[in-house]
């Protein structure tokens, strides 16, 4: 009995969080004006080196070549955890950011906080892309993006 109670409080507790993940992406996506029709992917997590912050991905569609090939700009957002403020934003279309999906699906976005030393004072974060394609031996890749945040914001 004490394991069934033990299971429905953490599943309780993933439900929240997520709903509150949810709130904070669906806020900062009408704040910046992005069209819910273009958005193929959002992720979010909390900053585990600062609790105040949480870090937002947004993947958006924007330009469709063929069924199985279009672009995608990239939107990484740090909001505050308690208000959704908007602390900082970085944007990169898909000529920068390298966004290009082609026989390849873009099947999941991961934010990587792992402690990516750049300097001995600047420390990155990642974003992490999972793409599934139609290759029989290899049909994974995963590509890593690190970013900082910028300290004077």
């Amino acid at each position: 009995m004490k394991k069934i109670i033990f299971l429905i409080i953490l599943i309780n507790s993933h439900y929240f969080y997520s709903q509150e993940d949810n709130s904070l992406i669906g806020n900062t996506i009408r704040e910046l004006g992005i069209d819910t029709h273009s958005i193929k992917l959002t992720q979010a997590k909390e900053n585990p080196s600062n609790k105040d912050e949480t870090i937002i991905v947004i993947a958006e569609r924007v330009e469709e070549i063929s069924i199985s090939s279009y672009t995608v700009n990239s939107y990484i957002i740090i909001v505050n955890t308690k208000t959704g403020k908007i602390i900082q934003q970085y944007f990169e279309d898909y000529k920068e950011n390298g966004w290009h999906i082609d026989s390849e699906e873009l099947q999941k976005i991961k934010i990587d906080t792992a402690p990516y030393l750049l300097t001995e004072n600047t420390r990155a974060f990642g974003v992490r892309l999972e793409y599934v394609g139609s290759s029989k031996p290899n049909p994974y890749k995963t590509t890593l993006s690190l970013y900082v945040r910028n300290p004077n914001t």
